[in-house]
């Protein structure tokens, strides 16, 4: 890495069930290819995380808590991130609720980037709001949208859209890349390995977006 930043790459969508989470995995293994890479979900239930989580006894709450309490020393963070394939990640909340207390939620991303020398996270964060409105602004993060096309769909990413707009930020709503995610042959998979997520049609296609969403480090 050539200096000392971290990229973030954000993964959001106001449509459910639109493969975000398997989009997250796969980008963090195939950025973990190019650079050390974390992958962080913010979202309320495991999901697909639960395949390579089982065995974590620290977590996202934990990390949280130990930023809120001026005590997330590199040593701390380690006892809580674990490996996936090519890509260390945070274990899902054990307490959602410890999430949505006041934390400025990019400075403990930063904090870990920069301590732990990450040269990318990846943030999946889910249905949780409270995260997307606290860090979706800065234009630090790059922001990857998975969408649906369907007329359903794109009625709520075209409103979301609006709501931003309408609030002042248009230049948010420049920076969003839309995604059209091909998920379906990953749902058939029982307990997906870390390949399984760089290759098939899922690595096929993260490897074909790859070279709009990296950043130059």
């Amino acid at each position: 890495m050539k200096n000392n930043k971290t990229n973030i790459y954000m993964v959001f969508s106001p449509i459910n069930r639109c493969g975000k989470s398997l989009f997250s995995i796969s980008l963090a293994q195939k950025l973990a290819k190019l650079g050390k890479t974390l992958l962080v979900t913010f979202d309320e239930y495991e999901g697909v995380y639960r395949q390579f989580s089982f065995e974590c006894t620290s977590d996202l709450s934990d990390i949280i808590h130990s930023f809120n309490t001026g005590s997330l020393t590199p040593k701390a963070m380690l006892n809580g991130i674990y490996h996936f394939g090519d890509a260390d990640y945070i274990a899902p909340a054990r307490y959602p609720s410890m999430i949505k207390q006041k934390t400025d939620i990019l400075n403990v991303l930063n904090h870990i980037g920069k301590s732990l020398h990450y040269q990318y996270i990846v943030v999946d964060v889910g249905a949780n709001r409270s995260i997307v409105n606290s860090i979706i602004e800065s234009k630090e993060v790059s922001i990857l949208m998975p969408v649906l096309g369907d007329w359903i769909s794109q009625c709520k990413v075209n409103e979301y859209k609006e709501f931003l707009i309408t609030r002042g930020f248009q230049a948010t709503v420049d920076r969003i890349k839309e995604l059209y995610i091909p998920y379906d042959s990953m749902l058939n998979l029982p307990a997906p390995k870390p390949e399984d997520f760089a290759e098939g049609d899922m690595g096929k296609y993260v490897s074909s977006v790859l070279d709009s969403v990296i950043k130059p480090c």
